[in-house]
């Protein structure tokens, strides 16, 4: 009785340091609540998806998404604090299920400071935005907890969990198809390399996992929006396939979309693009780009998940659950650089050019994940200094190219926070690179000094560094104060509340300034133009509309009447 009591405190001891991933996820949520949304194109699609559009006609196949933030449309005016009160919500399911895979392998004090670590990630930065992420993140998580314990348990009805979890985690952002090929050769890996495994078994699990996936991605996205719901990336991407492979066959331009014409220049504001590079001179170095990304976190214990995926697929040796957990991370990571590289390749060879886009935040919530294969990688035996060296040497190398491409990419706020805050000052990225190099050289002379400072210092560093800089760079380009282009939006949301959005156009110097405005408004279809600042217009292009909302010093010569002005913006009634 005296032990079984001992056994209860200490239970009841460990599980106090709970409170501290719960105390950091407040710190976080608290410091990013209160910013305003700079909003481009995706969130703004995300945002007209889930509360105005029907699934059948929405360009991404959100359908979980658009389903559960529908909802914020009670809200009113207030739609985007209750989408954020949505993202704290899955924020902390995703923090609780990256305790539980850290627990699952090492301890619930390990488990709670590495959910420590997570919500201090860059990944709390999402809960600001009217997108995906946040639910997507905590989706993914638990198809990888789901995961793990179809490897414990060796059971067909969890490979078909997993399989069903990873369909869910699709139908919040298809772009969870990027993990397929890792979850299902991690199921017949696993499976093939169990107690009594065989290649017929490894093949039945991998095939369960793929079948549970495609019925509940297409099953659901017909369920929710019919024909159009089979799709796997939905119109959008389709559309511009569709467009390249017209344009590669000879035909014709197409009718010509009329635009603003700015006074005196006689030409459309928004020209045509030139062609951009082609899919391999995007696909090559954004792939590399995105290992070396990854490698700068979690460089060494990776590069040991790259060894046990080699004896995976050579000896027939059981998989513990610590190497099972290395394998599955490795895989994801390899999945991740080269399929996300190749989305990159193929959407700049439909003429969207990513060739300065660096995107990581389909992947983003394997950061937090990384810190579990640093604490796992101290379980392993020491390698010799020969294989030392060589991981050393990719580890440096990848470090470098890391270094030098990733400085030249250019500042996307939308496509990546973790970038973002990358980029948010000239010192981050040597700083984190050379804590890479550091840690590679010791690795070389000294493996069991390697080992500790991998576990209790660079990657915890690493990732609270990218943290902090992500947060740091969304307080300071976006903040919490109203700009006139917030403004702009608030007030004509409230004078046209009667008018459709076809009816509305934006013009303003800076594309994410007439978003932010168009998400205010609130209202589908309201078109938008990118121009000069100081330009004046003239009334040609503007044909179809009832009201202009300039941003920026633009002038309208034009007969309009003023519903509302004040510094930075106009809104117009146009007469006609």
């Amino acid at each position: 009785m005296v032990a079984g009591t001992g056994s209860v405190k200490k239970f009841d001891r460990a599980y106090f340091w709970l409170v501290v991933p719960f105390v950091a996820a407040l710190i976080s949520i608290g410091r990013v609540w209160p910013v305003l949304p700079a909003v481009m194109q995706d969130e703004y699609v995300y945002s007209m998806q889930a509360r105005f559009t029907p699934f059948a006609e929405q360009l991404y196949p959100n359908y979980l998404f658009s389903w559960l933030y529908s909802g914020t449309s009670g809200c009113g005016a207030g739609f985007y604090q209750c989408g954020k009160s949505l993202n704290v919500f899955f924020f902390f399911v995703t923090l609780a299920f990256i305790f539980l895979i850290a627990h699952r392998l090492l301890s619930v004090t390990w488990g709670a400071m590495i959910a420590a670590v997570a919500a201090f990630s860059p990944i709390h930065v999402y809960v600001s935005y009217f997108m995906p992420e946040a639910m997507y993140f905590a989706f993914i998580t638990a198809t990888i907890y789901v995961a793990l314990i179809a490897g414990a348990k060796h059971k067909l009805v969890w490979w078909i969990a997993a399989g069903a979890m990873l369909g869910l985690s699709a139908l919040v952002k298809p772009h969870a198809l990027f993990t397929l090929p890792a979850f299902a050769l991690f199921a017949v890996l696993i499976s093939l390399r169990s107690e009594g495994g065989s290649l017929g078994k490894g093949l039945v699990a991998g095939l369960g996992n793929l079948v549970a996936f495609a019925v509940v991605k297409f099953g659901g996205g017909f369920a929710f929006a019919g024909a159009a719901g089979l799709s796997l990336f939905g119109s959008s991407y389709s559309a511009s396939f569709d467009q390249f492979v017209n344009q590669s066959a000879g035909a014709g331009a197409g009718a010509g979309v009329s635009a603003p014409v700015a006074a005196g220049t006689g030409s459309p504001v928004v020209a045509a693009e030139a062609s951009g590079p082609g899919f391999f001179d995007v696909f090559v170095p954004h792939s590399l780009a995105h290992l070396a990304l990854l490698l700068t976190v979690a460089g060494i214990p990776l590069m040991l998940s790259v060894s046990v995926i080699k004896d995976a697929l050579i000896k027939k040796q059981q998989v513990s659950a610590a190497s099972q957990f290395l394998l599955l991370a490795g895989l994801l990571s390899v999945s991740f650089a080269f399929v996300v590289g190749a989305f990159e390749g193929v959407v700049t060879a439909l003429g969207d050019d990513h060739s300065s886009r660096i995107i990581t935040r389909y992947y983003e919530f394997m950061f937090p994940l990384l810190a579990i294969t640093g604490a796992v990688f101290a379980k392993f035996v020491e390698p010799k200094v020969r294989v030392r060296l060589i991981q050393a040497a990719v580890i440096i190398a990848a470090t470098i190219f890391g270094w030098v491409y990733l400085s030249g990419v250019n500042q996307s706020f939308a496509d990546s926070i973790l970038l973002s805050g990358y980029l948010s000052s000239p010192a981050v990225i040597p700083i984190i690179c050379v804590i890479g190099i550091a840690i590679a050289l010791v690795w070389i002379f000294s493996a069991n000094a390697g080992s500790k400072v991998i576990v209790y210092v660079a990657t915890p560093l690493v990732l609270l560094i990218a943290g902090f800089s992500s947060q740091s760079y969304l307080l300071s380009q976006v903040g919490t104060q109203e700009a006139y282009f917030d403004v702009a939006g608030q007030v004509a949301k409230e004078k046209l509340a009667d008018v459709a959005g076809d009816k509305i156009m934006i013009v303003g110097p800076v594309r994410y300034q007439n978003f932010t405005t168009k998400f205010w408004i609130d209202k589908p279809f309201i078109a938008d133009a990118t121009i000069p600042d100081g330009s004046k217009l003239t009334g040609e292009g503007f044909a179809d509309y009832d009201y202009l909302i300039t941003i920026g010093n633009i002038e309208f010569s034009s007969a309009a009447e003023i519903v509302a002005q004040d510094q930075g913006y106009s809104i117009l009634k146009l007469i006609h």
